[in-house]
């Protein structure tokens, strides 16, 4: 009877390893461990402040939160030591020749290679704009 039982829990155990959790989907996607769906509503993650947020005992690097009070405010991510803006990840380098051409260029939106060192810089040059 032991055995059976002990047997019973292996494979009840090896079920629930494999399994998804859906939220507003009934087949969530075999390569998530959770998948949220919906049209009509967002999804809300943990809302703290700095405070809080620093007094999480050891943090796992890939943690998300998004800070109410820091500077600036919105999401953060723990990078395996201090926690990081999702806002310090985004930069665009600009040249303003405007005085010449009323243009300001962009390379990261254009794909470019490299940022505009001047107007007759040819190797920021892209086919996109």
């Amino acid at each position: 009877m032991k055995k059976l039982l002990l047997g019973v829990a292996i494979i009840a155990t090896s079920f629930t390893g494999f399994a998804q959790v859906g939220v507003g989907t009934p087949t969530p996607d075999a390569s998530s461990v959770l998948e949220v769906k919906s049209t009509t509503k967002g999804f809300l993650p943990p809302r703290m402040t700095q405070i809080q947020m620093d007094a999480i005992s050891s943090p796992t690097e890939g943690l998300i939160v998004y800070c109410t009070n820091c500077t600036p405010k919105g999401f953060y991510y723990h990078d395996g030591s201090d926690f990081v803006s999702f806002s310090n990840q985004v930069s665009f380098s600009t040249i303003d020749i405007r005085s010449r051409t009323e243009r300001i260029w962009m390379h990261y939106n254009l794909r470019a290679p490299q940022a505009t060192i001047s107007s007759l810089d040819g190797a920021a040059y892209v086919g996109f704009y």
